[in-house]
């Protein structure tokens, strides 16, 4: 079975509908559809159609993802994409996602005006919330997405290493590191995996935006049945085994 984690829709920045993104995975042969959404910290109420911009949007998602997955009869589970400062993380979990948006929301919208475009007030935004995914960290799963490394600043990476589940390994048909396993890959950096990432688990996403661009990684093979948050949070923070060689396309449309 494959599952791809990292896909975005109309709720954020992404170009068809949650019911159209689900039946898309699901005619492709995925096993779940896992939608994850852009949250931002900065100016939260004004990011309409740009990101979810409050927790109430993002339960709107969740009753509607429910009632696709009845009338699909395929499990549709709802994450999130944060903005950090430098990297974003996506993040599987009932209460971690709520004390995010709480967190978020509790921050001052004069003291953002004020203070918003200085060091200090970035630092401080995105250290509470580090703070709150080191907190929610036993029921809910992390993994670092599109990786930058080496632009973001230490204050962020130090706590963030010890927090993430995995990382992307691959994002659409990019490759952010090499190793003995895609040498011979097109579109792969020559950057090596940093020892931070030792013993962490690999995810090959998709970060759809559109229908076309769904299949457009090789996919996250999986053996066990994933129908809910609970079980994809299980199988996230699993060790990865040896990874099963499948072919990247191999019974993927395009539309």
């Amino acid at each position: 079975m494959k599952i791809n984690l990292h896909c975005h829709t109309k709720y954020s920045d992404g170009h068809a509908s949650c019911f159209e993104m689900a039946e898309a995975h699901q005619k492709q042969g995925f096993s779940a559809f896992v939608v994850t959404d852009h949250v931002y910290w900065w100016n939260l109420k004004q990011r309409k159609n740009v990101a979810i911009s409050s927790y109430e949007e993002f339960q709107c998602q969740t009753a509607e993802l429910k009632e696709i997955s009845k009338k699909l009869n395929f499990p549709c589970i709802q994450g999130l994409e944060l903005a950090l400062y430098g990297e974003e993380v996506l993040v599987f979990g009932s209460k971690v996602t709520k004390n995010l948006f709480e967190t978020i929301d509790g921050f001052s919208a004069k003291e953002e005006q004020k203070y918003g475009n200085t060091a200090a007030w970035r630092r401080k935004v995105v250290t509470r919330l580090l703070q709150i995914l080191k907190k929610d960290r036993e029921n809910s799963a992390i993994i670092l997405c599109h990786p930058h490394l080496v632009d973001t600043p230490d204050w962020v990476l130090k706590p963030l290493y010890p927090l993430l589940d995995g990382y992307e390994f691959q994002n659409s048909r990019h490759y952010y590191f090499t190793d003995q396993t895609n040498q011979d890959k097109k579109n792969r950096s020559d950057r090596k995996i940093p020892p931070e990432f030792e013993g962490k688990k690999k995810f090959y996403n998709s970060d759809a935006h559109s229908l076309r661009s769904i299949s457009a990684s090789e996919g996250n093979v999986h053996a066990n049945p994933i129908k809910t948050l609970e079980d994809l949070i299980k199988w996230v923070k699993t060790p990865e085994q040896e990874k099963i060689k499948i072919n990247a396309y191999s019974g993927f449309g395009r539309k």
